[in-house]
């Protein structure tokens, strides 16, 4: 796999997070900026895509559960080294499922 971002699901999401999984989703998907709602408001992010970066972070791509515009987060799970770990195996699973 030459891509240097990748999908995942929640599974893959489950996985790498493990015992935090569901204190970060929460934090997470409840923190997110809508520039169309204002600048300043924080909303939750729904029908979400979530890929992994090429620096291992994972990126949210959904829509704003107020408006429906457009809105992103990204986290920086590429500075946690078992996170990490676990990305690596995800993605090594995943090329092999290509090849």
């Amino acid at each position: 796999m030459s891509q240097k971002e990748f999908v995942i699901n929640e599974n893959d999401f489950k996985y790498i997070l493990g015992s935090e999984y569901e204190s970060f989703k929460k934090m997470i998907l409840s923190n997110v900026r809508c520039i169309n709602c204002s600048p300043d408001y924080s909303t939750t992010i729904i029908d979400y895509t979530i890929k992994v970066t090429a620096f291992n972070d994972l990126l949210f791509k959904g829509k704003c559960i107020k408006c429906g515009n457009a809105v992103v987060r990204t986290t920086e799970t590429g500075e946690n080294p078992e996170y990490v770990e676990k990305i690596k195996i995800i993605k090594k699973k995943k090329e092999m499922e290509v090849n």
